[in-house]
């Protein structure tokens, strides 16, 4: 059996109120969310939000002070 993600089918429902529960009957060691990767994603997006606001600080540095830091010609 293939699987392909993004293509999963949610389970069942039992009477959903206020939350959501999944039919214990049809839920089966294929059935579930991995969260094994989610630390490493969350330090990858830190890194690259840090990343994104050292940018923007320098771009408004230079912005700020046109020609300085600049070889002079």
């Amino acid at each position: 059996m293939s699987r392909k993600t993004g293509q999963s089918k949610p389970p069942p429902l039992v009477k959903a109120g206020c939350g959501v529960r999944f039919d214990p009957e049809q839920l089966d060691e294929d059935t579930g969310f991995d969260f094994s990767g989610a630390a490493d994603l969350l330090k990858e997006e830190k890194a690259l939000q840090e990343s994104d606001e050292r940018e923007q600080e320098t771009t408004a540095a230079d912005e700020k002070k046109p020609g300085e830091g600049r070889a002079k010609r």
